[in-house]
């Protein structure tokens, strides 16, 4: 699954609309639309930790062979 495929689910298992996520991280209305959705667009991590911090779900690193995890912060 790439980048903006997992933060559509996650902005759709939210409940919460695109110009609300927006709004809760700060930005105009439009910001998920044209910065999240769009797939010619990069994200860097810690715009990635403030969206899944929004929709309750953490961004994290998991090991494939260990399990052990690491959670990104998203920015105070």
């Amino acid at each position: 699954m790439n980048t903006n495929t997992a933060f559509n689910a996650i902005i759709a298992r939210s409940g919460k609309t695109k110009a609300n996520i927006s709004r809760e991280l700060g930005k105009n209305p439009n910001y998920i639309n044209t910065h999240i959705t769009n797939a010619r667009k990069s994200l860097n991590t810690t715009t990635l930790a403030a969206v899944a911090n929004v929709c309750n779900y953490d961004l994290l690193l998991r090991n494939r062979t260990t399990g052990d995890e690491i959670v990104i912060d998203p920015p105070e």
